[in-house]
């Protein structure tokens, strides 16, 4: 009887595993490992590109507002920004009449003036009033609560219009100087003069405000 020899060779031969396939499927699988962290790494910086450009547009916008409130300067009611010029006294809102602003022959006016801008920055129209109030610091101040000048011999004018006198505008204790609408994004200004007739020894110390009412 014959025995089949079998080739062992062969088959150790196929079993083997060339280095040259163990070195390619190595680089594959490093070479796939790299493509996935270069993308990851695409993805961070892409987001923290995004993010950055979010921060620098909060900046920017920040900045813009805060120099444009510091451009409008002046004090705030509710939306409104009201902005009083310098006037010759260097008092912008405060009405000051005492004996020494008078002229003792009693001839002329002693005439307040000045002049105001109301800023709406915002989206909608805007009411305000203006008012003339007892400027309670300066009566403090010259102590003159027992002498204070008759509402009825100090007159205003606004915007040139017709003399009026405050006891005609006394509401509540307080002179309603007027009233108006600001539209949206938009300026309104004002000028206002404010007098006596003539020479007197009591006072008048008064500030005049501007309100945001709706």
């Amino acid at each position: 009887m014959k025995k089949e020899k079998v080739s062992v060779s062969s088959k150790k031969k196929e079993s083997k595993l060339n280095i040259n396939d163990i070195k390619k499927s190595s680089d594959i699988e490093v070479s796939h490992t790299i493509s996935k962290i270069k993308s990851n790494e695409r993805q961070v910086i892409f987001a923290m590109a995004l993010v950055f450009l979010c921060i620098l547009g909060i900046v920017v916008c920040f900045v813009f507002t805060a120099a444009s409130v510091e451009k409008i300067e002046g004090e705030k009611t509710g939306p409104l920004y009201v902005k009083f010029s310098e006037n010759k006294d260097g008092m912008s809102d405060i009405v000051n009449f005492t004996e020494e602003d008078g002229d003792p022959s009693g001839d002329g006016a002693v005439i307040y003036s000045t002049e105001f801008t109301v800023s709406n920055y915002k989206g909608l129209n805007s009411w305000y009033a203006v008012y003339l109030d007892d400027y309670q610091d300066m009566i403090d101040y010259h102590k003159c609560e027992d002498i204070k000048m008759s509402e009825d011999d100090i007159y205003f004018s606004i915007d040139n219009s017709e003399p009026i006198s405050l006891s005609s505008v006394n509401y509540g204790g307080r002179y309603v100087i007027t009233e108006g609408i600001v539209d949206s994004n938009h300026k309104v200004t004002h000028s206002v003069k404010i007098w006596h007739m003539g020479y007197s020894e009591k006072h008048f110390h008064g500030k005049i405000t501007v309100k945001f009412l709706r």
